[in-house]
């Protein structure tokens, strides 16, 4: 069960269709159609699905001694994250944010290294590091250029 956060400023309406803006432009860049500067344009306008551990902290992740931020296009997207964990039946609150406060004042508040773990159990997923840069990588160990 996903469930919104009780701040009718922070709900994200938006992003609870299938298919968003966001998704479609990492569908696109997973297909060479679209390099990271296109992908940021968009992640920066788009509102991104951002679980709350309680009411004052973001969900936040360690792997490969990087600080991730798990950020979903949709809530269909957070919906595959939480049945990947086993964590389907407990409900999920999440805050709609601006993809530019993410990549901005919120990993600029996180220690380094630090990045958004996009979409991570959906077919186009992105760890985009907190500056992204010509040798980072994408899940499948593809340059992001």
């Amino acid at each position: 069960m996903v469930t919104t956060s009780a701040d009718p400023i922070h709900t994200a309406p938006s992003a609870r269709t299938e298919l968003t803006r966001a998704a479609v432009v990492l569908a696109e860049f997973h297909a060479q159609r679209l390099d990271i500067a296109g992908v940021l344009t968009t992640l920066e306008t788009s509102i991104l699905v951002t679980p709350v551990a309680d009411h004052r902290h973001l969900l936040i992740g360690h792997g490969r001694g990087v600080t991730w931020i798990p950020t979903f296009t949709s809530e269909d997207q957070l919906r595959r994250y939480a049945i990947q964990r086993c964590e389907a039946g407990r409900p999920w609150r999440y805050l709609g944010i601006r993809g530019a406060h993410l990549l901005g004042p919120i990993l600029n508040e996180l220690p380094r290294p630090c990045g958004l773990a996009i979409d991570i159990a959906g077919a186009y997923p992105l760890l985009l590091p907190r500056r992204p840069h010509p040798s980072a990588r994408g899940i499948d160990g593809r340059s992001v250029r």
